[in-house]
């Protein structure tokens, strides 16, 4: 997913990202929050940004990184604070000290540095299309309806549903794209009898009883609510198990656009996307990838969205890892300071390899995913993109043979500087074979 302070390369935030709205029968329903989406069929094709991370720092005219995703602010469903970038949702300011995405608190874990690792996975670099089915429905707005008698009503509003409240069925029926919704108000409008809904908020599910309105614009029957069954975005693969295919992409978490919580996946995809265009980065405005990517080119499944990036099992190695040699997979303590490369994507869906200049690296043993301070030393890659830009999250660094990190911020200040996590914590986080280590 506009991610401030520090961004996340991963989602569409407020410049690049507009919420497209689609018209389902009973409601309007958001098409993934990332970005103008063309349709929800299968095979459709999706123009997306990055996405988002957790973490949530504010822009400023400092070196303060920003994370690098995408996110939209809908009319609707209420506006991006100004001065932000595509992120992912409403940026909260915050001081260095609150900077750190969650699960980065507490005190160095108390362990000696282990012997160099013999591990050995597929590098990464190229540009996907991910996306994340979330649990039932995400309320996101709400849609005055206008009546014959000149009023405007929102029977879900009427019903105390607010924005962040997810519908997890309708008349028992448990709800997984936001179409079904669309078609079970239909029937019950047309009938007209009220739909029973059971709503979560927070941590309390109640049930509600919702009559479905008329709405004299399109003739169809609405609860004046809405939606979003999921979230889609560009990211980049960091690397592959060769063995078990499992897989680690981003770096770093994603959030819903709105809620600004992480993501829940109850289910999710990746497939193969096209870089189309780049928005150069700039001082005080990071740029962005776009991409289109179809569902007709799943290549995998996502099972996990942590703060250390997105993990899931490939069904089949695309040629572009299976003709990269396998590389080892370096720890913390074997990451210096000096020159590396990452591997990335910015034309098409051709991996090429920009030198960057590790700066510092946070040796403490404790993960966190800004260990690794870089700055992008290649002038190809500057002239191109102006540096690091939203959509990179997730760009394996490659430092003396080994894979070292994976790009997840880019300074506001200056977009040829960003943050890493490294990839010893992602192999980590991410549930990987422990004895293969």
């Amino acid at each position: 997913m506009r991610w401030n302070r520090a961004s996340h390369l991963v989602r569409p935030r407020r410049t690049f990202s507009r919420r497209v709205f689609a018209l389902i029968l009973p409601l309007l329903v958001l098409a993934h929050a990332f970005l103008p989406v063309a349709g929800e069929s299968p095979s459709s094709f999706a123009v997306l940004p990055a996405f988002s991370s957790a973490d949530s720092s504010a822009l400023s005219t400092t070196d303060a990184p920003t994370p690098l995703s995408p996110t939209s602010g809908d009319k609707e469903a209420g506006k991006p604070p100004e001065g932000t970038e595509p992120l992912s949702a409403t940026l909260v300011t915050s001081s260095p000290e609150d900077s750190r995405p969650s699960g980065e608190t507490g005190s160095p874990r108390e362990r000696e540095a282990p012997a160099p690792t013999l591990l050995r996975v597929h590098p990464g670099g190229i540009s996907l299309g991910i996306k994340l089915q979330d649990e039932g429905l995400l309320v996101v707005g709400v849609k005055k309806i206008p009546t014959n008698d000149g009023h405007l009503v929102s029977p879900g509003e009427e019903a105390r549903i607010h924005v962040g409240d997810r519908i997890l069925t309708v008349d028992s029926v448990a709800l997984d794209r936001a179409e079904l919704l669309g078609e079970l108000v239909e029937r019950a409008g047309a009938e007209r009898r009220p739909l029973t809904l059971l709503v979560r908020s927070g941590e309390k599910v109640r049930t509600v009883q919702v009559q479905p309105v008329l709405d004299p614009e399109d003739n169809r029957y609405k609860l004046g609510l809405y939606v979003r069954d999921g979230a889609s975005g560009i990211g980049t693969l960091t690397f592959v198990d060769p063995t078990s295919k499992r897989f680690a992409a981003l770096g770093h978490v994603i959030l819903d656009q709105d809620t600004r919580e992480p993501i829940i996946p109850r289910g999710g995809s990746v497939s193969l996307s096209t870089v189309v265009s780049v928005e150069r980065g700039e001082e005080g405005k990071p740029g962005a990838i776009r991409a289109i990517f179809s569902e007709g080119e799943k290549i995998g499944n996502v099972t996990e969205n942590t703060d250390f990036g997105v993990f899931g099992t490939l069904d089949r190695l695309p040629e572009e890892i299976t003709r990269s040699p396998l590389v080892p997979l370096a720890r913390v303590s074997e990451i210096v300071e000096g020159p590396a490369e990452i591997l990335t994507v910015v034309e098409g869906r051709k991996v090429e390899r920009f030198q960057i200049e590790i700066e510092g690296v946070d040796r403490e043993r404790r993960p966190t995913t800004k260990g690794i301070v870089f700055r992008v030393t290649d002038p190809r890659l500057i002239e191109r993109t102006g540096g690091i830009v939203q959509g990179m999250s997730g760009s394996p660094i490659l430092q003396n043979g080994k894979l070292v990190g994976a790009v997840t911020h880019v300074f506001v200040g200056d977009p040829r500087k960003g943050y890493a996590v490294a990839a010893e914590w992602m192999w980590e986080r991410g549930g990987f074979a422990s004895d293969k280590r």
